[in-house]
């Protein structure tokens, strides 16, 4: 069974972490407030989710990828 891999922000570190597992072939949904960024992703072959919860509820492992604490 692969790993199931989730992000939590899509921004400059976010979306290379996603590009990173996705090309190495981890199943990975992602959820960011930027609407583009989720396309982006979809398009590069993530999963785009509606919230955080359905990204954990869909991951085994979430890496959270934001710019800061207020941020979270």
């Amino acid at each position: 069974m692969a790993l199931r891999v989730g992000l939590i922000g899509l921004g400059i570190m976010g979306s290379a972490y996603a590009a990173h597992l996705i090309d190495a072939g981890f199943v990975t949904s992602a959820f960011d407030i930027d609407a583009a960024a989720l396309e982006r992703f979809r398009k590069r072959g993530g999963t785009a989710a509606s919230s955080p919860r359905e990204v954990a509820a869909n991951s085994d492992v979430i890496i959270v990828a934001l710019a800061s604490v207020k941020a979270i």
